[in-house]
C-alpha cells in the first residue's frame, strides 16, 4: 500500500536554528558589512549565516523532531523542503547534517536559494500531503494547492521579525501547532 506524503521544513521545524543563528550573531557583530546590514538589515544577516558551512553542519534537532519523524515513517513518505540556500558548500552541510539526525527516515532533501517559493513543489504532490513549515507563507502556498497544512510556531514570537510575514484572517484552515508531538493529534 502506498504511503500518503508529509513535507516537513528543516529551519525551526527538524533543527533547532534559532539559537545557533543569535549565537552566530553575536560572535560575527566586528565582521558585518555595515553598508549591506543598513540596506538589507535582516536579510543580510540571515543570507550571511546561509553561507557558513559550520553553523549548519553542526545545527541540533528541534526538541522531539526525530522521535515524531521516526513515527511519522511508519505512515508517511517524508521529504524536507528548506529555503535557506547559501553556497553549494553550505549546502552540503545543511543537507549532510539533515541526514544525520533524519536520513534513515526520510526520502528527499530539497534545499532551495534563501526566501525561495516552495509552491512549485508543493504543486507536485498529492492533495492528501501534509505540510509542516514554519513560515506562514509557505503555508499559506500550501493551503492555496488544497494541502493540509500546519504552521509550526515553535518560536512564535519571533516569527514575524524572522519571516517578515503574518497571519491573515484568511489562514483559518492552517493549524496552528507549537510542538511537534501535537502533530498526532491531526493526522
Amino acid at each position: 500500500m502506498k504511503k500518503n506524503n508529509i513535507i516537513l521544513d528543516a529551519d525551526g521545524v527538524l533543527l533547532d536554528t534559532l539559537p545557533y543563528f543569535l549565537r552566530w550573531l553575536f560572535l560575527n557583530v566586528p565582521n558585518f558589512d555595515i553598508k549591506k546590514l543598513l540596506n538589507k538589515k535582516i536579510i543580510y544577516l540571515l543570507e550571511e549565516f546561509g553561507n557558513n558551512y559550520e553553523a549548519f553542519s553542526s545545527i541540533p534537532p528541534m526538541k522531539h523532531s526525530i522521535e515524531m519523524v521516526e513515527y511519522l515513517s511508519d505512515k508517511y513518505d517524508i521529504d524536507v523542503i528548506t529555503s535557506y540556500g547559501g553556497s553549494e558548500l553550505n549546502n552540503k552541510g545543511r543537507e549532510d547534517n539533515i541526514k544525520k539526525y533524519f536520513g534513515k527516515y526520510i526520502n528527499d532533501i530539497i534545499i532551495l536559494p534563501f526566501d525561495y517559493s516552495k509552491k512549485s513543489l508543493y504543486a507536485d504532490y498529492p492533495h492528501e500531503t501534509i505540510v509542516v513549515d514554519d513560515d506562514i507563507r509557505n503555508c499559506q502556498e500550501a493551503q492555496s494547492l488544497s494541502l493540509k497544512t500546519l504552521w509550526f510556531q515553535y518560536y512564535a514570537i519571533f516569527s514575524p521579525l524572522i519571516h517578515h510575514r503574518t497571519r491573515s484572517k484568511t489562514d483559518k484552515q492552517i493549524l496552528q501547532i507549537t510542538s511537534l508531538k501535537e502533530i498526532q493529534k491531526y493526522l
